[in-house]
């Protein structure tokens, strides 16, 4: 069984711009499921309809990484989309789609400043 480390993930903002202090990210993915229930049946019913996905990317705060965190606060304040966000597993290969943001930032006297970047999926997201 091969174990991976995410050591060698990282994220992309836009055309191929690095998102640097990168600590973690977590993708959640899956469909909606319409409730499909008949009169008479036993058990609950369901079927696929659309797909979704949300998620975060966790940094240590730097406003001088223009290409990606500050790429990413200025589509939160715009609430513009950024059309192919990049999670990289390892290597070349991880989820990417198009994602709107919202995020928060925290300060404490003795940590590093941390943000935290949310996301849900605004269209169709592949696994390549």
């Amino acid at each position: 069984m091969a174990y991976l480390t995410g050591a060698n993930g990282k994220v992309e903002s836009a055309s191929g711009k690095l998102v640097i202090n990168v600590k973690s990210w977590t993708l959640d993915i899956g469909r909606n499921f319409e409730d499909t229930t008949a009169l008479g049946d036993s058990w609950d019913e369901t079927s696929p309809t659309t797909g979704r996905c949300s998620g975060s990317i966790e940094v240590d705060y730097d406003p001088t990484d223009t290409d990606g965190q500050l790429a990413i606060q200025t589509v939160i304040i715009s609430g513009a989309n950024i059309a192919d966000l990049k999670l990289f597993c390892s290597g070349a290969v991880g989820w990417h789609g198009p994602a709107k943001f919202t995020g928060s930032i925290k300060v404490a006297a003795k940590a590093m400043q941390t943000a935290t970047l949310s996301f849900v999926g605004n269209g169709e997201w592949k696994y390549e």
